[in-house]
């Protein structure tokens, strides 16, 4: 294939269906167009399409408490694709729940100056709908992968706590917060009173066990609950307390509400 030939087969696409085509049209096209003109919009572009200009997210201050609350997130509940082959670049956060799917959009856009695209998935036997919130920028998910030493493709089992929280505790508590709205979960009953921390990854929660321990909280249990699955605990009330106390702090609305009304 060539990149005339690819064009022509664009128009040809168009004459056939009667309107313009999109990249859901036909796979192979897309494919091509990623392979030769590095994405769909610069082969729509290069056959003299109107096309809207690309997003450029700033790289965000490291220091501010968002960044860190963001990285929470994304370690637990997040997924970073760098795929050269294909040309795929992205930054990706989950959520079922629209309420924080609309507050991780906000997050983003004060965040990287960026309005993030939202894909609509259904998974699990009640095919529950699934927000895919998604950033496509090469120089971001390279930036957060050579700076911040995030793993790119799958990382359930292997990934650690980041140096940069571990370097300066005092943004620690909003990472935390971060990894509590992803994997975190408060049982709150007349028969138990507890907090934990899940992950796949072992090295995870011994790292967050240690960090616990310079932060004040002696008391952690850490466990393994079954297969692959290592937990961080907490169950006395005053370290219940003094946990909701720190992770909410200058928080500035960027929580989930469902995990902040159990306490």
């Amino acid at each position: 294939w060539t990149k005339e030939k690819i064009i022509q087969e664009v128009f040809s696409l168009e004459r056939k269906q009667k309107r313009r085509p999109t990249k859901h049209d036909y796979s192979n096209l897309y494919t091509l167009s990623k392979k030769h003109f590095g994405s769909w919009s610069n082969m729509m572009k290069y056959a003299g399409y109107n096309v809207k200009s690309l997003q450029k997210p700033t790289i965000p201050d490291l220091n501010s408490n968002s960044f860190h609350y963001f990285l929470g997130l994304l370690y637990t509940d997040g997924h970073v694709v760098f795929d050269k082959l294909n040309q795929t670049y992205k930054i990706m956060l989950f959520t079922s729940y629209v309420e924080e799917k609309n507050m991780i959009v906000r997050l983003i856009k004060n965040l990287f100056n960026y309005k993030a695209s939202i894909r609509l998935k259904k998974y699990g036997f009640n095919k529950r709908i699934n927000h895919e919130i998604y950033i496509s920028s090469k120089k971001l998910c390279g930036f957060l992968i050579k700076e911040i030493k995030f793993p790119a493709g799958a990382k359930s089992l292997t990934v650690r706590l980041p140096n940069i929280v571990l370097k300066d505790p005092s943004k620690a508590w909003h990472f935390i917060r971060g990894v509590f709205d992803g994997d975190g979960s408060i049982i709150n009953t007349e028969k138990a009173y507890f907090l934990k921390i899940c992950s796949g990854s072992k090295r995870f929660i011994n790292d967050l066990g240690k960090l616990m321990v310079k932060l004040g909280f002696k008391g952690g249990i850490i466990r393994q609950e079954r297969e692959k699955l290592w937990v961080w605990k907490i169950n006395k009330k005053k370290d219940l307390k003094r946990f909701y106390q720190l992770a909410y702090k200058d928080c500035n609305g960027y929580y989930y509400q469902r995990k902040k009304l159990k306490w």
